[in-house]
């Protein structure tokens, strides 16, 4: 992979994580080390209970990126980048994006599972899902939600049900089902 192709990847990666594009923005104005703040950057997102499968995949190419820029042996850097295409490929699956010249993981290795906390629920469809629960399974924060319902401006509208939002799962199926 070259250089140009593994700034293109952090450029991606960066596309969808608003803290890294502030940490970019930072740099920019009043110097520093780009690559530690990204780095420190990923570790939190990937720390983060609340972070969407899309914003972990992402995290996970910035750690490959971050480490390339470090010295490596040979067998380590090829291992970081092969991390890094398999990283990105999850990336791409979970965006619906396609990199063209991005080579596909080689059998017998997977991409770094998204943690349990940030999986689907199993089955909501004809359920009415709390706001923490709707959150957890379309991937958003719980404010973000709470939002869409005091602005009325979301892609699903709630219930209220004694004086709380309720999420129908159906509704959230559906939303799912268009975004992908």
């Amino acid at each position: 992979m070259t250089p140009a192709q593994i700034d293109y990847l952090r450029d991606f990666a960066i596309e969808f994580l608003p803290r890294a594009q502030a940490d970019r923005a930072q740099v920019s104005r009043l110097g520093g080390d780009f690559y530690s703040k990204l780095a420190f950057t990923s570790v939190m997102v990937r720390g983060n209970a609340s972070t969407t499968a899309v914003e972990y995949a992402a995290a996970q190419v910035l750690e490959s990126v971050c480490l390339l820029q470090q010295s490596l042996t040979k067998k380590e850097r090829a291992d970081t980048l092969h991390n890094l295409t398999a990283a990105a490929n999850g990336l791409c699956l979970h965006t619906g994006k396609t990199i063209s010249w991005l080579a596909s993981v080689p059998e017998g290795i997977e991409p770094e599972p998204v943690p349990e906390a940030q999986k689907p629920l199993p089955s909501i469809a004809g359920q009415f899902l709390s706001t923490a629960e709707a959150a957890k399974a379309m991937g958003f924060a719980e404010q973000t939600l709470r939002q869409w319902a005091s602005t009325e401006s979301g892609p699903i509208s709630p219930t209220k049900v004694a004086r709380r939002l309720k999420w129908a799962g159906d509704d959230i199926l559906e939303m799912l089902r268009n975004r992908m």
